[in-house]
């Protein structure tokens, strides 16, 4: 609808702005002529040029700043009607809209903000109406649409958000007002906000684009004016830190969240107001700390934020929120630090906040969320796993009811987090049944929002699918898994951008996990197929880059040997485990990977030797892999290293010409090394098997 009026705004008036000749009797007009768009300015114009009508409406108006809830909204009660008074529809509308607006932003803050909604709509749509007889009072559209656009970023409704922002930003531009200091000031502001909703899409280059033009202007102003922005441009540098942050460019991150500090020192001096903001910036920079494994750095920013709050004697809803963020962030670093009671402690602060307002509005329902799923995983840690369980079903309940009165696609990702960590949860503890319904029920919810921000939501997709798939084959049942990973490939030919290398990696591990699948389910023809698309396609990104996803390549050219070995294309088979062994060798040189990854590719190329009746170069291949395992101490060995060990010992007892002792010996050796993950199914299968050979040369 916006759009709608804006695009007829721009066709409409196309006229010359000829203010200043025709001596307007409107307030609105006559202030547009001076260039006053504030109610700040408009008190002072007013009295100045002796409108004593305009200036009580100001002085009202300008009153309501820090008044008590029941006399404050008496007050806007009263401004309405006050507003509703002036005969002018221009001046009418202008001044109705600015009453809304201010009590939007009243409700805003308190977090009521279905209240908070309706006030701004309304705001909206007087200014319009101004807008639409008088197209010179545009300039008090976009201020109206910068002052909602942070509300829509506040509830994370970013499609709108970027609507108003690119609205305002266009009107702030306009040549006709451009000049204004109230217009670049505006302008600053709006592509401050425009920044955020960009980094949110997430479209980091342009949100950083938008940031770096805020301060430009911020610049400019302070050398046209007296006027300092030091806060202005400490919350721009402080975003542009949130910005690398997010992105993982913690260098950047930090300088400019040094940045954004010392601008506040500095102005809070003269300003205390704006301590919690200075609290938020230190919660934000001590999180990043904590990042860079600096724990002692990150304490003294959080600490010194719970200082600033512990001074404070009364708090706004939007304040306690902030609150219950730090000790979120205090308890993750103790958590991380094993500090589990502190931890504890810190966590059940932020809950009793975060419990506090979510039964006082809906509003506050996202955050509630939020200290569920993190108590639920910090459960985990302590192995509490029937508390995780409560706490993370809680957490998809109450996303439940935010996708029920609100279904944005922000909250279905968020329910669709919520399953999946229950279903983590589900696998930890044993829940199989647990696990794959809660898979399911995110895959579900993640295939209806997938179309509307492939870029922000198919990596989440892929990766719940993906988990899934495993679950079935894991149960054996590979007609689902067979399913599920073709429809993700489907998927990911449909959303993606299928020259990008990210495409080519996701589609070469599906393609992967879909052979194997099909080797599994016994079908060696399509398995080998399904393999060898894998290989083109890591293959196509491999060559791109020379050394990136060698360990991915080396992995898929060991299991597309073993489909060619298993379909009787022994030619093939030996190209492929010849490549795998010389990629695997190379990259444990590197300490990339385990030895034991080499080992175990030499082992296949041993066997294949064998069952062509080279037995010189399979017993070569295979003592070849003997001295690999030799180089990796006893408690290197993890499950799957014993386990190639022990294939390896089977394989050399059982296929070469060596002598019955020296055999006996490494299968005991091999034995002793496996032993320890024998609980696991199919390390006890290889432990059994190994005793029967072991077993058999002792006869």
């Amino acid at each position: 609808m916006l759009k709608y009026f804006y695009i007829l705004f721009l066709t409409v008036c196309a006229l010359s702005f000829e203010l200043a000749a025709q001596k307007p009797q409107s307030s609105m007009l006559k202030c547009v002529e001076a260039g006053v768009y504030d109610i700040s300015g408009m008190e002072e114009y007013a009295k100045k040029i002796g409108d004593n009508k305009l200036h009580r409406f100001a002085v009202l108006i300008n009153g309501l700043k820090d008044e008590d809830s029941l006399s404050t909204s008496e007050k806007f009660l009263k401004a309405e009607a006050y507003a509703a008074k002036f005969k002018d529809e221009t001046d009418k509308n202008i001044l109705l809209s600015t009453v809304y607006i201010r009590w939007g932003n009243f409700f805003k803050e308190r977090g009521c903000y279905a209240a908070a909604q309706e006030k701004f709509n309304a705001g909206l749509n007087f200014v319009i109406n101004a807008v639409n007889k008088k197209h010179e009072c545009m300039v008090f559209l976009a201020c109206a649409e910068s002052v909602v656009a942070s509300f829509e970023i506040l509830v994370k409704n970013f499609p709108k958000a970027r609507l108003l922002c690119e609205e305002a930003e266009s009107i702030f531009s306009d040549e006709r007002y451009s000049s204004l200091n109230i217009c670049i000031e505006g302008k600053a502001n709006i592509l401050n906000s425009h920044g955020i909703v960009c980094a949110e899409i997430p479209q980091y280059l342009s949100a950083k684009k938008k940031y770096m033009e805020a301060l430009e202007l911020y610049n400019m102003l302070e050398t046209r004016t007296s006027k300092c922005y030091d806060y202005e441009k400490a919350t721009v540098y402080n975003n542009l830190g949130v910005l690398f942050d997010n992105a993982g460019s913690l260098e950047e991150a930090l300088l400019n969240y040094t940045l954004a500090e010392k601008l506040l020192e500095r102005y809070s001096k003269s300003n205390q107001s704006v301590m919690t903001v200075y609290a938020k910036l230190l919660t934000d920079k001590g999180n990043l700390f904590r990042k860079l494994s600096l724990p002692d750095s990150a304490a003294v920013c959080l600490e010194k934020a719970l200082k600033i709050f512990d001074e404070k004697n009364s708090f706004t809803d939007g304040e306690r929120v902030q609150l219950s963020t730090l000790y979120n962030n205090l308890a993750v670093l103790n958590r991380s630090e094993k500090n589990y009671e502190k931890a504890d402690e810190f966590y059940t602060e932020s809950y009793k906040i975060r419990k506090e307002l979510a039964q006082k509005s809906d509003s506050y329902l996202g955050l509630w969320a939020e200290v569920l799923t993190d108590y639920g995983m910090f459960c985990v840690d302590n192995a509490d796993i029937d508390l995780a369980v409560y706490y993370l079903e809680q957490a998809a309940l109450t996303r439940e009811k935010i996708v029920g009165t609100d279904p944005r696609d922000e909250n279905k990702n968020a329910l669709s987090e919520s399953y999946d960590n229950l279903a983590y949860v589900c696998l930890f503890s044993g829940d199989t049944p647990g696990a794959k319904k809660n898979y399911e029920l995110s895959g579900q919810t993640r295939r209806g929002i997938l179309a509307s921000d492939p870029g922000v939501y198919l990596d989440s997709y892929y990766n719940t699918l993906s988990n899934l798939a495993s679950i079935y084959n894991k149960e054996e049942n590979f007609e689902a898994a067979i399913n599920i990973l073709s429809t993700l490939r489907e998927t990911l030919e449909q959303y993606s951008d299928t020259s990008t290398e990210d495409f080519y990696y996701k589609s070469a591990v599906t393609d992967y996990n879909l052979a194997l699948t099909y080797d599994y389910a016994g079908k060696k023809s399509v398995a080998y197929a399904v393999m060898k698309e894998a290989y083109n396609e890591i293959s196509n990104i491999s060559g791109r880059q020379s050394g990136k996803f060698l360990t991915e390549t080396g992995e898929i050219l060991l299991q597309l040997g073993n489909c060619a070995f298993d379909s009787g294309d022994f030619v093939s088979a030996e190209l492929y485990y010849e490549k795998a062994v010389g990629i695997r060798t190379s990259l444990a040189e590197k300490n990339i990977i385990s030895y034991a990854s080499a080992a175990s590719a030499l082992n296949n190329l041993g066997l294949l030797y064998y069952a062509l009746n080279k037995h010189e170069k399979a017993d070569e291949s295979f003592f070849k892999a003997q001295k690999l395992f030799e180089t990796i101490s006893e408690e290197d060995y993890d499950i799957e290293a014993a386990t190639a060990y022990a294939k390896t010992a089977i394989n050399i007892a059982e296929c070469t010409s060596k002598n019955r002792d020296k055999n006996r010996e490494l299968l005991q050796h091999a034995g002793e090394i496996l032993k320890p993950f024998t609980e696991n199914s199919s390390a006890g299968y290889y432990y059994e098997y190994l005793q029967k050979v072991l077993a058999n040369l002792k006869k």
